[in-house]
């Protein structure tokens, strides 16, 4: 496998050296007393897998990478094992206790109080408090394990390296996948207590990197490299591909049953409304890599990208147009809370976008 790939794609590494700018180029302060932590004996090696995220005052510009409701609470993840809430609109932020200083790319909560939180590392994290507090559910050599039980053949180069997990989705309180790099699927159902790899029932000989997975009770999608999408066939229990004729990296997904739409580079978008045994390209009027996408409570679809502008449909994404101008700051995800309002997380924290 070529050496470019021994890492997340140039994408997301682009993405997160954005953040890096931020997180390197002025200090964070630290709340009053500084780093509780136990130091380590000088000379040490404290893995980040077993290092609590250090405390931060959290700044209004603090780089974040994902977000999800908890209910009306604004969950957000981002460098360094850092995880925020907010219950007042993300006026206010209270950082959570974390026990990892991995960067963290994905979070979700099917219910207002069980989320989960996955990153670089292997890292899976899970909460039962609505986000107050995170427990390390495995890591790299965890997950190693789990893919050493269920692969099959000897493994190739590729499969010796931890596999950074980019995306969480639960479809229900019970039901959820992860996917990451190198092809990584891991499924669970029973709740997060036990996961199984998913990597030898998808149709993926390539190993292509998985960029996201969503969905709902009936449909769930994997969106990846070389404009690859697959959808869980639940009777057989394998993933099927479902090429969209695209050669470049789609980013994301929206999904709505059947109706799903998949992102990605150069404000590429693709719909398909049969479950994607056909797709259209749709013209979203953007330029810059479309990075977050969110369907709201009223059906409308809204898009983000890298130059900070958003796209909204209105007629379940077959034809989009712009709003809010370009702010040129990138945005990395989108959420609405109950109520109704839409908030974004990006290289300067939380910003409220719109109100439904």
């Amino acid at each position: 496998m070529k050496s470019s790939r021994h890492s997340a794609s140039i994408a997301t590494i682009g993405l997160l050296l954005c953040c890096a700018v931020f997180r390197h180029g002025v200090a964070a302060p630290t709340p009053e007393g500084g780093d509780t932590r136990p130091p380590a004996p000088a000379g040490a090696y404290r893995p980040l897998a077993d290092t609590p995220a250090a405390p931060s005052a959290f700044e209004v510009r603090t780089p974040l990478l994902a977000v999800a409701a908890a209910g009306s609470r604004i969950v957000a993840v981002g460098l360094r094992g850092h995880i925020v809430y907010s219950d007042d609109g993300g006026r206010t932020r209270v950082q959570a206790k974390v026990p990892v200083e991995t960067d963290l790319v994905s979070v979700c909560f099917p219910t207002p109080t069980v989320g989960w939180a996955v990153g670089h590392g292997g890292i899976v994290l899970a909460t039962a408090d609505g986000g107050k507090s995170w427990t390390k559910r495995f890591s790299g050599r965890e997950l190693d394990e789990l893919t050493d039980r269920h692969s099959q053949g000897k493994p190739d180069e590729s499969e010796q390296s931890i596999p950074s997990l980019l995306d969480v989705w639960f479809e229900s309180p019970m039901k959820g996948t992860i996917v990451g790099t190198f092809g990584t699927v891991f499924r669970t159902e029973d709740g997060g207590k036990t996961w199984s790899s998913q990597m030898d029932r998808v149709d993926n000989p390539e190993k292509l990197h998985f960029y996201a997975v969503k969905g709902d009770a009936d449909f769930l999608y994997i969106a990846g490299e070389k404009g690859n999408v697959w959808r869980f066939d639940r009777e057989s229990k394998r993933w099927v591909s479902l090429p969209t004729g695209y050669s470049g990296t789609l980013f994301g997904l929206v999904v709505d049953g059947p109706k799903v739409v998949a992102f990605g580079m150069r404000g590429s978008a693709f719909l398909s409304e049969n479950g994607g045994k056909s797709w259209t390209a749709v013209a979203t009027q953007r330029a810059a890599g479309i990075t977050a996408g969110l369907r709201l409570a009223n059906g409308d679809i809204v898009l983000a990208d890298q130059s900070g502008g958003l796209v909204r449909s209105r007629d379940g994404g077959r034809t989009f147009t712009s709003f809010g101008g370009d702010t040129h700051i990138p945005v990395f995800g989108l959420t609405q809370v109950e109520g109704g309002r839409v908030f974004s997380v990006g290289v300067l924290g939380v910003t409220a976008q719109m109100s439904h």
